[in-house]
């Protein structure tokens, strides 16, 4: 009886393992797909089609998660394009979208009539954006200078090319100023630009005391560097604002085609 028991286990055991072989090799995991980038995707001006056949384009661009600047251009049909690419951040994509939001009305494009004062043989300037909704769909807005624009809104094929370009100018003059605060003022500075399209700026915070730890509790003595940079060629203003300031410390600020940047206070 025993020795029938044996010889069923084993008999047993033999299938199962005749089975997991002639199953076969296990089948690959399929890569999960990645996810869909929501939001800006891109903002770009670009020009060609003139008697050249040139063709340059200003691209400010999230590609999976990576902010970039692509500058392309090609003066003839037959000429090596140069290319220039600078990494930049989604604070700046944000800055050109919100500055065509302000001062244009984008999501009207499609409806500009075709103008009438065409140049034969010239190259044709046009400026796109392209955003992704939450359920993947690709929403895109475009105009080009072959249309009809309403009073200042042409203006955008300038201050979108500009703006980009900013990026790759080779040591423009910029503006630099250090305030000074403490962790825990109730009354800290903040600063507004008027038009914050037109300058950007870095801020590097360094505390007084090297072996500060930041502690609100301690109240901390700090100076910022603020260094200002200019975008789109005009005028603005820009100020510091505080609870204790009698009125705020306020400067013109002045962009030229160079993208040098003039600071007067006022």
């Amino acid at each position: 009886m025993k020795k029938g028991l044996v010889m069923a286990g084993l008999f047993a055991t033999l299938v199962g393992l005749f089975s997991s072989c002639s199953a076969g090799p296990e089948k690959p995991k399929t890569p999960k797909p990645k996810p869909i980038a929501e939001g800006l995707l891109w903002i770009s001006w670009s020009s060609g089609g003139g008697m050249n056949g040139g063709r340059y384009e200003n691209k400010i661009e999230n590609e999976n998660g990576k902010y970039q600047v692509i500058i392309h251009d090609q003066p003839t049909h037959d000429a090596k394009p140069k290319i220039t690419t600078v990494k930049v951040t989604k604070n700046d994509l944000d800055a050109l979208f919100k500055h065509i939001e302000k001062n244009y009305t984008y999501k009207k494009w499609d409806s500009f009539p075709r103008s009438e004062l065409i140049a034969l043989d010239a190259p044709t300037s046009h400026v796109s954006i392209a955003l992704r909704n939450k359920e993947g769909r690709l929403v895109t807005y475009g105009v080009s200078d072959t249309k009809k624009f309403p009073k200042g809104q042409s203006a955008v094929l300038y201050d979108v090319r500009q703006f980009i370009q900013s990026y790759a100018a080779k040591n423009p003059q910029t503006f630099s100023i250090v305030r000074t605060g403490f962790d825990g003022n109730p009354q800290a500075e903040h600063l507004e630009i008027d038009n914050p399209g037109m300058v950007r700026y870095s801020a590097d915070k360094k505390y007084r005391d090297p072996n500060y730890l930041n502690s609100a509790k301690t109240g901390g003595r700090f100076d910022i560097k603020y260094v200002f940079y200019g975008r789109i060629p005009g005028e603005t203003k820009m100020r510091f604002t505080a609870q204790n300031m009698v009125k705020p410390i306020e400067y013109k600020v002045v962009v030229d085609k160079e993208f040098n940047l003039t600071v007067e206070k006022l």
